[in-house]
This record gives C-alpha cells, structure tokens and sequence, in this order.
C-alpha cells in the first residue's frame, strides 16, 4: 500500500502530517455600515470574521461578497466593502484563500440596511407677499435611503420657520422693514438633513402703525421677538393700530386704537391680568380680556396700572410694598379696581411707587417711600392714595423706574423734582434728596419731562432739548460723561417733540418724524445695529413716521410708527 504525507522523527515515533490544503470557512462576526450625509459616495460595511483552520498555510487573502454581488478582498479578517446604496439591505459572506485554493462560503450574515437623514435640498428663489415669505426648494437627490416626510425652511435672523411636504414653503409672521434669508432642510424617518444654501434676501414692507421692539430680549421676550437681543428695531408681529406702549425691564405692554390691552415678557407675578392664563412668558402680544376700554396703560417690573375711558383706575400684579394703592400688601392677578374714583387722567407705576393725576389737576401718590419720592414731605410708604399738597394745577409728570424720584410739569410751565438725588438728576443744582416738590430753575416753558434712572430729559415749548443728572453712558446727550446738577441744553435743534429714557438710554422723537436714540447700547437697545454706546443723539433709521408714542427702560425699546 502506498502511503503519501509526511514523516516526522521527533524521538518518540513516527507522526503522519496532513498535506497543506484550503482553508476552512471563515466564521462571519460583526457587521456595520457607515454613510456618507452628501451622497452614496463613502457608503459601505464593516465585516468582521473570525479565521477557521487556515489549511497548513498562511491567508493570503479575505473575500467578503454582499447577497447584491459587491465584493472586496483585504489581507486581513476587518474587511471593508464599499459602494453600498443607501436604503437597500445587505447580507454577506466570507472566503479565506492560501496557496492551496479558497475556503467555502462562511455563514450568512445579519442583514444591514444603510440608512441616515437626507443630504441638502437645493434652494430656490424666495418671494414675499406681505409679512410671509414663499421659499422654493428643488428636493435632494439623497433621499438617505428612506422616504422624506416633510421640509422645513427657517429665516436669519430670528428663526422663524415654515414646513410643507412640497415646494414653495410659507414662512408666516415676519417683522416689517425687516431683512431675511431662508434656508431648507428635508427630514425623514431619522430627522433632519442637510440644510441647503441661503436664499436671495428679502426685505419685508413697513406696515403702517406697526409697533417696533429692540434691544434685551433674550430672557422674556419683552421686545415682542424671539430673535434673543435686537440690534435694530424689529416690528412685532403683524398687528397694526397700536396707540400707546409702555416696557419695564422683563415686560411690556400696550393698547391698540380699539381700546383692547395686550401684553407680552414676563408674567410670573401676574402683570398680565389674565389670572386664569397659564403662560408665564410670551414673545409677541397675548390680549388682556376682551374689553375695549383701555387708555392709559404703566408697567412696573413686576406690577400693572391702567386707565380707562370712562376714568377709573384698575391695577394689579406684584402689591408686596402696598404699590398697587389698594390699602393691603395682597398680589393680584387680575384687574382690580382702585378705588371709586372717575376722575383719574394720567397715572404711573414704575419701580414700586404710584403717582397720578386727576382730571382736576390735583397729584396722588402711594407706595414705597424710602426716598420721599411720594413728594407727600416724609419717607413713610402708603398703601392708598394721598394727595400730594392741595394744588390744582399738575399737568403731566415723569416717574424713574426704581430711581425712587419723579418729575413733574404744571400747568404755568414750570418744572417740579423730588425724591432721590445721588447724581443730581433732580435738577436742582445740588445732590439732595427732597420728599416735597421743589421748582427746577423759575422757566415757565417746560413742555414734557423724561426721568430715567437718576437722569432727566425735558423739552420747551420751543422745541429745545435740555438735560441733567447720572450720564456714566453718555445718555444725557452733551457729547460727554459728565454728571450735571442743573438743565443743559442738548444740541441747539428746535424741533424734538418728545422724550423717553430708561436706565441709561434715552429714545426721542422729533416733529419731522425721525426717533433719535443715544446712551448705553449694552444689548442693542438704541437701534444702531451694534452695541456701541453713543454720548450725542444719532438718528435709528431712516423712517420719517414715527408718529406714535414710545418707551425706553434699562435695555428694552418700543416704538410706534403710522
């Protein structure tokens, strides 16, 4: 008998060897895919084989084959196979090669589908009609292997976004005078994709009695947008008519021709007056009830004042400190009314103090009193209303927003400070705080007053501007930093019309329509499109019909423009 192999004398006895041969199968291990967001390109698996018997011989080679025919050969048992298409599923085997021959196929692998998010549309052109842009789109050529449900297209800035299921999508709510560009993204099973390329820029048309919101607006929304901090006025939303507007440091408010209250920022104290609303902050104008009464409308940071028609007072919100006038320290929620009087015509509440004006020219106040800033000759808080002296002829004043001081004109023309005096900002040549009123200079041409915190801005009837107190921003206006005691005049123009200041910046109007903003720019809120601070007035815009009134406080601005 003829016998072929090998012998082996290893001192103990002969061994037979078996011959080199192939190989046995490779057994199959783990299987994954990774992709590529941008196409098929890049696409591809990831087989992992654990060598059998390797035949005597070593493997000079692995082949992995897909159930669709792909194959890739690799020196080692970690083999890649590329070209896979996104969507299809995949399953492999394996041979393993030495100088005798090839192995049989391993084991069937687990299937694999490669999938992911959709790549990029491509954009379109993007048209407006009114405040809502039309963003076409052509759809991606990679789909990610599963069905796209939905394309979204979103603005810069502001993130306004829109969706439909196919091209053009509609962007809705767009602030007026405003610039936008859009882009898309497709989404599917496994979310969104690729955003595409930015649209043309649209400019959105000035609507006519718009109300305009920027500067800090990131905690609540109180500039009516939910773009974070705004540089430059921003219209907010789409309604029109507003006539009056007011903003205190994390809310606002305002009232409409038709006499109806809507509010928006912060309301965890309950300044809103919908007691029965769940909402504790908002970026755009929820309305206050359905009356349609409302006139004069004053917000504290935390606290609500309002006048309507028929003359009676109503408040409500934060009373910790009796600021409401109530005769308690009990919040509200909702509107109350103060008293049965009717003959209210002008009120305030900034900080956490009342002031107010009767139709007979008589001066109330009520609140905290720390200061003397209630103007009643002592520093003793009152929870009701008291009549500041027995004069009968108080026109208008200015109350600062925490600044525990107030200004105030009376029919004559003549100029009235009290209160709290640090930097001056009472107008009285010195740094002493007074709880009565005391007459600013003997002028009887005062017109209006702005008192901000510890700084004062007031017009003549010549249209002059002049101003004094705190200016660590500039927001006096004078072209510098220094502090004033007494009235300066800002400039040597006849034509401003009216003043608001907040913390430190200032808002005004002139007769030809222009709004004039300068001071502290921290957060955008004098308009510029930056956040330089500007120590002499510069003009926001170029709009010529800012008509309406505005509102200034530490870093917010609103306006209104027909």
């Amino acid at each position: 008998m003829l016998i072929t192999g090998v012998i082996n004398f290893n001192g103990a006895g002969l061994n037979l060897l078996k011959p080199p041969c192939a190989p046995s199968a490779p057994v199959m291990g783990n299987v994954s895919y990774s992709i590529n967001n941008t196409g098929n390109a890049n696409t591809f698996a990831n087989v992992i084989l654990t060598p059998s018997f390797n035949g005597g011989l070593p493997i000079t080679s692995y082949t992995v084959t897909s159930n669709t025919g792909i194959y890739a050969i690799s020196a080692t048992s970690n083999v890649t196979i590329n070209g896979l298409t996104k969507g299809n599923t995949y399953t492999f085997t394996a041979t393993a090669t030495n100088a005798q021959g090839t192995s049989s196929a391993s084991n069937i692998s687990l299937a694999i589908t490669p999938v992911t998010v959709p790549g990029a549309p491509v954009i379109g052109a993007a048209y407006l009609s009114a405040a809502t842009a039309n963003v076409t789109f052509t759809p991606p050529t990679d789909t990610g292997g599963n069905a796209i449900i939905n394309y979204v297209a979103t603005s810069n800035p502001c993130n306004f976004t829109g969706s439909s299921t196919t091209s053009p999508i509609l962007v809705t709510g767009l602030n007026g005078c405003s610039s936008y560009t859009f882009t898309v993204a497709a989404i599917n099973s496994l979310g969104t994709g690729l955003s595409s390329n930015a649209s043309n820029t649209l400019v959105t048309p000035v609507i006519s009695g718009g109300l305009w919101g920027w500067g800090y607006n990131c905690a609540t929304g109180q500039a009516g947008s939910t773009c974070g901090n705004l540089s430059s006025p921003t219209q907010v939303g789409a309604l029109t008519n507003w006539t009056v507007v007011t903003t205190t440091g994390n809310f606002s408010s305002a009232i409409k021709s038709d006499g109806t209250l809507w509010n928006w920022g912060y309301n965890g104290c309950g300044q809103w007056g919908n007691s029965t609303s769940s909402l504790t902050k908002a970026y755009s104008p929820v309305q206050m009830g359905a009356l349609t009464n409302w006139k004069i409308n004053s917000v504290s940071r935390s606290g609500h004042l309002a006048i309507k028609t028929d003359g009676t007072m109503w408040v409500w919100g934060n009373n910790c400190l009796g600021q409401l006038g109530l005769g308690d320290n009990s919040n509200r929620s909702s509107p109350i009314q103060l008293g049965a009087c009717t003959t209210w015509k002008y009120a305030s509440n900034l900080g956490l103090s009342g002031l107010a004006i009767k139709t007979d020219g008589t001066l109330w106040s009520w609140g905290y009193n720390s200061s003397g800033q209630l103007g009643l000759g002592n520093i003793t808080n009152y929870s009701s209303p008291k009549q500041v002296g027995a004069l009968t002829n108080w026109k208008s004043f200015s109350i600062a927003n925490c600044a525990q001081s107030s200004v105030a004109i009376k029919t004559d023309g003549t100029l009235w400070s009290w209160g709290y005096n640090p930097y001056g900002g009472l107008g009285l040549g010195n740094i002493t705080n007074y709880s009565s009123p005391k007459q600013v200079g003997a002028l009887t041409t005062w017109a209006k007053a702005g008192h901000g915190q510890y700084q004062t801005l007031a017009i003549k009837t010549d249209g002059t501007l002049w101003a004094w107190g705190y200016n660590s921003y500039g927001q006096l206006g004078l072209g510098n930093r220094t502090y004033y005691s007494s009235p300066k005049q800002v400039g040597a123009l006849t034509n401003w019309r009216s003043i608001y200041t907040g913390g430190g910046n200032v808002l005004a109007f002139k007769t030809d329509g222009t709004a004039w903003a300068w001071g502290n720019d921290a957060s955008g809120q004098l308009g510029f499109g930056n956040t330089n601070n500007y120590s002499s007035p510069k003009q926001v815009g170029a709009l010529t019909t800012w008509t309406g009134s505005g509102t200034a406080a530490s870093g917010t601005t609103l306006g209104i423009h027909n």
